[in-house]
């Protein structure tokens, strides 16, 4: 790619951001994050969301998770 590519892509990139309301952008923005999905299963993959899965009827059965300071002392 030249410069002058380089440049004119630059140029309708920055053109075309400029031209979009703000609202839209904003809108856009929202829309990137949701199909992103929550960080710990973006960062460390399907681990974290299996674990959550098999933890979260444990702790529904068992109402509020006790401290786990609690668990380290017995």
């Amino acid at each position: 790619m030249s410069s002058q590519e380089l440049i004119k892509f630059l140029t309708r990139a920055l053109v075309e951001y400029v031209d979009t309301p703000a609202a839209e952008r904003k809108k856009q923005k929202q829309m990137r994050k949701i199909q992103r999905g929550e960080w710990h299963v973006h960062w460390f993959g399907l681990v974290p969301a299996a674990l959550t899965m098999m933890l979260r009827p444990m702790v529904h059965l068992l109402g509020k998770m006790p401290p786990l300071n609690k668990w380290l002392r017995a």
